[in-house]
């Protein structure tokens, strides 16, 4: 059994990062090991990316992830240097941030409130662990994007796919 965390950089592809595209990405996972080779586990993901939006008035948009996987990884090695493979399936959230705003009388209200959509889920990965760290790169198809009736009008129903870059540290209980 292993628990691990991660941290790193994302970015969308497709239509959503044709203008660019840069985010922040955090994984929290508990594995069970088969072998020193075949893991199994959860996987909690949550991502906030920004991205260029020539329809937006500020040039600028933005989306949030969280996405749950049951995943697998595979290391090619048993050594202290493993490169790996993996495999997540399960559920990703994906929703518009709520903006809110305050007026000259002190009174704050919702300007544009929050849009979001749960999709399936799929989330293959390589990696390579040195010891008890680990970086990956994972790509995940998460499904559309909200249909959305206020800010991302444009954006609605849109591919929501993106890369990521992680480091991690995963702690064996052995």
């Amino acid at each position: 059994i292993s628990f691990g965390a991660r941290l790193g950089g994302s970015s969308l592809t497709a239509e959503l990062g044709e203008n660019g595209s840069i985010g922040f990405t955090f994984a929290l996972e508990a594995n069970y090991h088969f072998t020193a080779n075949l893991r199994a586990g959860l996987e909690y993901n949550s991502s906030a990316i920004g991205y260029g939006d020539d329809t937006s008035t500020f040039g600028i948009s933005a989306y949030g992830s969280s996405l749950i996987l049951a995943k697998g990884e595979y290391h090619f090695f048993t050594s202290k240097l493993r490169p790996y493979v993996g495999l997540g399936l399960g559920i990703a959230t994906i929703s518009t941030p709520e903006l809110t705003g305050t007026d000259a009388d002190g009174n704050t209200g919702v300007l544009v409130p929050s849009e979001s959509t749960t999709n399936f889920a799929i989330s293959p990965r390589l990696g390579v662990a040195l010891g008890k760290f680990h970086i990956d790169f994972t790509y995940n198809f998460a499904g559309n994007t909200p249909e959305s009736e206020g800010f991302n009008v444009d954006e609605s129903g849109l591919a929501f796919n993106y890369w990521a870059v992680t480091l991690g540290y995963v702690y064996p209980i052995e």
